[in-house]
């Protein structure tokens, strides 16, 4: 292997074998190796600075403040899939397997999208008004959803770059919408919680035209009402829209009823321990956005890759994650004290406690990533649906009795169904 890279670096030179590695598609292995590495820089470059960032806004505003703004995410994060509605999903399963579909998909979801848009910044400020909340965390919620609205765009665009395997646009997108984010909330910290989410929303905005300026290359945007392809798609992305729906739901109803049972000090803990692990999602996020077009594929031109591909995901996953939950389990105590300092203790006990949430979300997305590429969102989709309604059932027991360990014992719970339920419908294609 070593011997064949080092006869194309002889042969290519420096910047031709680069371009052969990191910017073409030559083969399964070394577009999966190029795409990773493209998506894994640009996470690794925005968590890092979101990392920092992040330390900067919790000490700034303290539990109480933080509480606020994990609420202000949290709520619009919600109203996220009414955005997409599981469009950017359907797009990449669908040009993976036919490039030819771009144009239409491309020209005609932009209007829908704009329509959704419209919809979605409708409900965040119609239900905001009910929840008893003050007048500046209501203009945190108004904020966050023109940033929800944003990247919902960004991602479709993106979208059209994974379904033609071309991450290093997303990579650069990324890092652009990262960047800006990072700095321009820098810059405002000091001004309080609604400047640091107008940065997010900057940050966005700059993501958005960077996705445009890549999008060229494949599709121009020229807005299209065909109503064939309209009728096509929505019926098509539904499942993966209420997909969606139930996987926000248990992704964020925890954080609502902690704020809502606890109060914003007790939500500000356990959002800076939640978010820290949910931010290690990206890893098999990541993975899974590289092999789904791949995995589309197959699953109608090549059964025996299809299986080949799957084991390969699940191998990688299960090397990442034992390594991972032994690292984070031994230096979670060091790393709090050292980083956030006493002002959080009470988030460490809970931070342990989901380090273990990670095995069964790693082992989710293969299988239910598979799901999606072999036309069974519907089974996704019930398996999602039945872990929400599980989640919101015990959270609603767990958390008056046992506050944020109640949240955190809820999430690792229902993990572990839904990777059960995945397991057992993908079992014919993964174990036979």
């Amino acid at each position: 292997m070593i011997k064949s890279q080092l006869s194309k670096l002889r042969k290519l030179g420096l910047i031709g074998y680069f371009k052969h590695m990191f910017l073409e598609n030559r083969s399964d292995s070394q577009t999966i190796f190029k795409n990773t590495f493209w998506l894994f820089l640009a996470e690794g470059v925005n968590k890092g600075l979101m990392f920092f960032l992040t330390i900067l806004i919790a000490r700034s505003l303290g539990a109480s403040g933080y509480g606020q703004f994990a609420f202000a995410l949290s709520f619009t994060s919600l109203f996220a899939v009414f955005a997409d509605f599981g469009l950017s999903t359907l797009t990449i399963r669908e040009v993976a397997r036919n490039k030819s579909l771009v144009k239409k998909y491309v020209d005609n979801i932009s209007v829908i999208k704009m329509f959704l848009g419209v919809i979605t910044f409708g409900l965040i400020f119609l239900i905001v008004q009910f929840m008893g909340k003050s007048s500046s965390v209501k203009t945190l919620v108004y904020l966050f959803g023109v940033y929800v609205i944003l990247n919902s765009f960004s991602e479709f665009f993106r979208s059209v770059f994974r379904a033609f395997e071309k991450m290093q646009y997303e990579a650069v997108s990324k890092i652009v919408q990262g960047l800006v984010l990072f700095f321009v909330g820098l810059l405002v910290l000091h001004l309080g919680a609604t400047y640091v989410v107008l940065a997010y929303v900057v940050g966005s905005f700059f993501g958005l035209i960077a996705s445009l300026f890549y999008l060229r290359k494949f599709s121009w945007v020229k807005l299209e009402l065909d109503f064939g392809i309209w009728k096509s798609v929505l019926k098509e992305s539904w499942p993966f829209a209420l997909g969606s729906i139930f996987v926000s739901v248990y992704f964020s109803i925890d954080s609502l009823m902690i704020s809502f049972f606890k109060g914003d000090t007790e939500l500000g803990y356990y959002a800076l321990a939640y978010g820290i692990m949910t931010g290690f999602y990206i890893i098999p996020s990541l993975l899974s956005n590289v092999y789904f077009p791949k995995l589309s594929y197959a699953y109608k031109h090549d059964g025996k890759k299809l299986k080949k591909l799957i084991w390969s995901f699940i191998k990688k996953i299960s090397l990442i994650v034992f390594l991972l939950v032994l690292l984070l389990f031994f230096c979670s105590k060091p790393f709090f004290d050292f980083v956030y300092g006493d002002g959080f203790n009470n988030s460490v006990g809970v931070f342990k406690l989901l380090i273990f949430v990670l095995v069964f979300k790693f082992y989710g997305f293969p299988f239910g990533f598979l799901l999606s590429a072999s036309d069974g969102q519907k089974k996704r989709l019930f398996a999602q649906g039945t872990t929400a309604l599980f989640n919101i059932i015990t959270n609603l027991i767990f958390i008056p009795w046992l506050g944020i360990m109640g949240a955190a014992i809820t999430t690792l719970m229902s993990e572990f169904l839904l990777v059960c339920l995945y397991v057992f419908f993908t079992r014919k294609m993964v174990f036979k």
